[in-house]
């Protein structure tokens, strides 16, 4: 089992810090591009974590526009919209 270490001394096990990385990006990303060009912006991740539909929309991952990938695509669709994650 693969472990993670906060820096201070606590270990965690990667299963349970595995998107935490991926949510703590979006958090700083979206703020850092909206100032960028005072903008309205969007941040999309394949990482997501509860809380994560406030800033980020969450990216099905590397389907294609085939009819083989429809069923995948709309049933991850529904259910990150479940979660109240945007899916793009």
């Amino acid at each position: 089992i693969g472990e993670q270490s906060d820096g201070r001394g606590k270990i965690y096990k990667h299963y349970d810090v595995h998107n935490l990385y991926g949510w703590s990006e979006t958090i700083a990303t979206l703020p850092a591009a909206r100032a960028t060009e005072n903008k309205r912006s969007i941040v999309i991740s394949r990482s997501t974590f509860p809380t994560s539909g406030s800033y980020t929309g969450h990216w099905l991952g590397d389907n294609t526009a085939a009819w083989s990938h429809l069923k995948y695509n709309i049933i991850g669709m529904l259910e990150f919209n479940l979660f109240g994650i945007p899916s793009i």
